[in-house]
């Protein structure tokens, strides 16, 4: 990449899906392009290939086609840009083979591409068209990474290795961090039940059903924990899911719906600790679990994507990927937690601290991001 000078334009297109739906992933895409619009001598246009729908079917799926096709249609009528770039988001399962068809478009017309992955589920397991999009890619673009973890993992799974930089998303939190601090905690009696909460879209591959027959075995058992569950329901039946547990629990579980801004941070910050027993195959760094751990609550959740790696640096607890949905294995904690609560206190104190130290080296991370997508810097690695 060559350097922009200061009275050059860079003509900066981003791909991906925007909110709505909000997911972690549309909400960090928005939030770099709300950081990159804030840049002199950078002109951006928005691809959205949002469907609004968290659901997949035969529809949506000829819906975002027909949205690629009109994208590689800007991307090929751009040949009068002198300095042009591309930064995209990397599509999972079958719908890798747009990924490929944008990075083919983007190089065909002259763009300098950057590929952000927010999925777990081809690194996990090696596909095909991943080994392709690593090859298309070439080596004078760029990967970018939600850890070191990632990265390691990915190049072990498609070699060779690529240019790459490493963009946590803490570094999208600004928005949050701005109405939830990571340096007050919220102190609470000791007498009180513990307070244990999820948060999230909610449906059985997020760990709804999990939550639950914690929530149940809890109330059985009598334990001093009352449960707070929050976010949209995915489909009817996780809806009525919700419903019947609510009702079968009274006031051991409370459902509060959807929550956002102001009403979020209230609710992540009311708790005494944030459960997230995911076993969504994409799952790769969720940002509700850094908005947890930033609001101060001792966080558990288990070893899928970036979480692990995370909840070692933040102070975290991670649950063996085999035991992901077993109840059990979470519920061992919480009683740890409710008979002793000056260790959580301990254990939550620890968790802000290690936070805001990678609150701050994010911040770092960030920049580099953003300068290399707007075609700032002429660096063409950067090894974590």
């Amino acid at each position: 990449m060559k350097n922009v000078a200061a009275h050059e334009e860079c003509h900066l297109k981003i791909l991906g899906g925007f909110p709505p739906p909000i997911t972690g992933n549309s909400a960090s895409l928005l939030a770099i392009t709300n950081e990159v619009e804030k840049k002199a001598n950078v002109r951006v246009k928005k691809l959205d290939v949002s469907t609004a729908q968290l659901n997949r079917n035969a529809f949506v799926v000829i819906l975002k086609l027909w949205r690629y096709i009109r994208h590689w249609m800007v991307l090929l009528t751009s040949f009068g840009e002198a300095k042009k770039s591309l930064y995209m988001i990397c599509e999972g399962d079958k719908a890798l083979v747009f990924t490929l068809l944008t990075i083919l478009v983007g190089r065909l017309s002259g763009h300098a591409i950057t590929l952000h992955h927010h999925s777990f589920s081809y690194i996990n397991s090696h596909r095909f068209l991943m080994r392709a999009v690593n090859y298309t890619l070439g080596q004078k673009n760029q990967h970018v990474f939600l850890s070191a973890g990632m990265a390691e993992k990915f190049f072990q799974t498609y070699p060779r290795k690529r240019g790459f930089v490493v963009n946590h998303n803490l570094g999208q939190l600004e928005y949050f961090l701005d109405i939830s601090t990571v340096t007050e905690l919220q102190s609470r009696s000791h007498n009180e039940p513990l307070v244990v909460g999820m948060l999230s879209n909610l449906m059985n591959a997020k760990g709804l059903d999990t939550f639950i027959k914690i929530a149940t075995i809890a109330t059985e058992a009598s334990l001093p924990i009352r449960f707070e569950l929050a976010g949209p329901p995915v489909s009817d039946q996780d809806a009525a899911q919700i419903e019947y547990a609510v009702e079968k629990l009274g006031h051991q579980l409370r459902y509060v719906g959807p929550l956002y801004g102001q009403e979020k941070a209230l609710f992540l910050k009311s708790l005494d600790v944030f459960i997230f027993p995911t076993r969504y195959h994409h799952e790769a760094q969720p940002i509700v679990l850094l908005e947890a751990l930033c609001s101060g609550a001792a966080v558990i959740s288990n070893d899928r994507g970036c979480i692990a790696e995370d909840m070692a640096q933040m102070g975290g607890i991670s649950i063996d990927k085999n035991h992901a949905s077993n109840p059990d294995a979470y519920l061992k904690v919480l009683e740890k937690f409710a008979r002793d609560r000056e260790a959580l206190d301990t254990f939550r104190v620890r968790a802000v601290t290690l936070t805001q130290k990678r609150v701050d080296q994010t911040t770092i991370e960030k920049s580099n991001l953003i300068n290399r997508i707007c075609l700032m810097t002429n660096e063409e690695q950067f090894d974590v």
